[in-house]
């Protein structure tokens, strides 16, 4: 049997659907994980760890914030990831394998950047407060601390982190790949004329600047095959 797990209802449902009824789904996350213990053979992951519950704070990512504020969002980060791991663990029957994939300590910090200072413009700056993605990109070391943790063995477990550059190409495509992940967010806040113009100042930031540099390194990636 294949289960999936989404925060919504709506993408559960939307999954069952689409898969004609072959997966079942479960509106959850990874740090409540609302499954049986001992209950899954295999548990996959892509690109979902990094993210966090809600949190509010004044900048679009983490990484922003003043080293205070910085300090106390890792650590409540951290600890959420730690138990997420340990969920997991705890999900798995004897024998059964995670196989992860997220991203690590400096993962798409040149977009991230270019975002803030956009919205550093007069015309968004009313929107700097409003917006903000709860992600946390572990280091390897704690990476590994956690799923010792949890109770995976050392020898148990294989880590494979990567570095990859951005396949978009020009700033147009690089614009696009932005809108894709941050608009859902962006347009509960922004006036849709500012939208428009902010993505629209991303692209020409972008054409400013040596698009090949900015693409260089940005995923920043790990992937996990850990056995109970």
């Amino acid at each position: 049997n294949l289960t999936g797990l989404d925060y919504t209802a709506e993408n559960v449902e939307r999954l069952t659907a689409n898969s004609n009824g072959e997966i079942s789904g479960i509106a959850g996350s990874f740090y409540e994980l609302p499954v049986k213990p001992e209950s899954m053979d295999i548990v996959t992951s892509n690109e979902g760890l990094h993210w966090q519950p809600p949190y509010e704070m004044d900048e679009i990512i983490y990484s922003h914030l003043n080293p205070e504020e910085r300090e106390a969002y890792e650590t409540w980060a951290k600890e959420n990831f730690k138990r997420a791991v340990k969920n997991i663990f705890e999900s798995l029957k004897k024998d059964g394998v995670a196989i992860l994939q997220f991203g690590h300590e400096g993962q798409l910090q040149k977009l991230w950047d270019l975002i803030k200072d956009t919205l550093e413009e007069a015309q968004f700056q009313a929107y700097k407060s409003k917006v903000n993605f709860p992600l946390y990109y572990p280091t390897e070391e704690d990476i590994k601390d956690a799923f010792l943790e949890a109770g995976f063995t050392d020898n148990n477990i294989e880590v494979d982190g990567f570095n990859q550059d951005l396949t978009e190409e020009t700033p147009e495509q690089i614009t696009e790949f932005l809108k894709a992940f941050t608009r859902p967010g962006f347009s509960t806040f922004f006036k849709p004329e500012d939208l428009e113009d902010f993505y629209a100042s991303i692209q020409k930031r972008m054409s400013e600047t040596d698009v090949d540099e900015f693409r260089r390194d940005q995923w920043h990636r790990t992937l996990i095959k850990a056995k109970k």
